[in-house]
This record gives C-alpha cells, structure tokens and sequence, in this order.
C-alpha cells in the first residue's frame, strides 16, 4: 500500500508536487535546492516512486500554501478589473 502523506489536513500527491514545481516555473534541480534535496529526490516523488520526508513536506505545504494565496489574489484582481471594465462600457 502507497499511501501519501499528510500535513495540516493537505495530501501531497506526485501530481501536486509537480504542480507545485511547474507553478514555481523551477527545473527538478532548482526545485530540489530551494528545498534542500537533491534533484533525483524531486523526480521519484513526481514519478510516486518515494514520499518527501516530514521535514521537505512542511517546505512543500508552505510553498503550497503561498501558491495558493497568489492565485486567490490574482483572482480577486482579475475579477476587480472586469467589474471596472464592465461599469466603464455601462457608463459610455
């Protein structure tokens, strides 16, 4: 049985890992350094062939946890410059 760790509630899946990496726009070797692992490392948990560490999935969650707070500001951005738009084109 492969079971995923957990960490406040978040399962961590390879897929999520690797999202996570691809959101950062970081290679596995970049990835791997800004939390301290070595690149094979990054690759075996995307591939679901090994599990981060206790340690590495509090830097994981953390770095999710940011990824997440951006886009929920992007999205309230986004939706604050279409309400302008859509009351600018109301107003001509």
């Amino acid at each position: 049985m492969n079971s995923h760790p957990t960490f406040f509630n978040t399962t961590l899946k390879p897929e999520d890992i690797l999202y996570l990496r691809k959101s950062l726009g970081l290679s596995q070797d970049r990835f791997g350094k800004l939390i301290d692992v070595a690149t094979i490392t990054v690759a075996l948990w995307e591939n679901g062939k090994n599990i981060p560490s206790t340690q590495s999935l509090k830097k994981l969650t953390t770095l999710m946890e940011k990824i997440d707070d951006y886009h929920k500001v992007q999205k309230k951005e986004e939706a604050l410059a279409s309400k302008d738009e859509l009351r600018r084109e109301a107003q001509e």
